[in-house]
């Protein structure tokens, strides 16, 4: 039972998307701090991501078919076998994140361009999806996914995106496809004085709030 006095809630304000290899250990959340690299461990920032659209995943199959005897109806059922996926859209486009998302680009240094052909194949890694509020953390583990990259896209105000397509895949040795981490404070950053977290939450929901009115 949900204690009344706790509330697990989580407003994804800020949110940063990091890369390593398949099955590797999470990122210390206790320890996090986005603005001291070191505390990232052995995981590679993808760098900026869309603000504009943030990350969804999407399910397909799963559907529901009632079974029925000759006798009775809707004795039981069966249901499709369910794959997940999601985009995750960057905003910058460094060489790491051609590697990740082409595997078979060139750069050229003389022109600092970067050429791509058809013939894609996936970069096979984890993802670990680490969001802050206020002075709270959480964060979403992949254990293995599967990343292509694809053409970007194109806006009159806001950056462009290039879109990284990303599959999810059972982790090879825990039988697992993602861990939750649920919101928790971090050493070293605390709530202003004279505020609880909850307080603080509050606080940065509101300042949310203004800046984007």
């Amino acid at each position: 039972m949900a204690d009344i006095t706790e509330f697990t809630g989580h407003i994804a304000g800020i949110g940063h998307v990091f890369y390593n290899d398949v099955d590797a250990d999470p990122i210390d959340l206790a320890a996090f701090d986005f603005s001291k690299p070191a505390t990232f461990g052995d995981w590679t920032w993808l760098g900026d991501t869309s603000s504009e659209n943030l990350i969804e995943f999407d399910k397909d199959g799963g559907d529901v078919t009632n079974k029925r005897t000759w006798d009775r109806l809707n004795t039981g059922v069966s249901r499709e076998p369910t794959s997940r996926s999601c985009v995750i859209n960057a905003v910058n486009t460094s060489r790491d994140t051609f590697a990740l998302g082409f595997s078979d680009y060139e750069y050229d240094e003389e022109t600092d361009s970067y050429a791509v052909g058809s013939s894609l194949v996936a970069a096979e890694k984890a993802i670990q999806i680490i969001s802050e509020e206020g002075a709270l953390v959480a964060s979403l583990y992949l254990y293995k996914t599967s990343i292509i990259g694809d053409l970007p896209t194109f806006d009159l105000e806001e950056y462009m995106e290039w879109p990284l397509n990303v599959a999810l895949l059972d982790s090879p040795t825990k039988a697992k496809q993602f861990r939750w981490f649920p919101p928790r404070s971090r050493t070293g950053i605390t709530a202003p004085e004279g505020q609880s977290l909850m307080a603080a939450r509050s606080g940065a929901v509101e300042s949310a709030k203004s800046s984007k009115a």
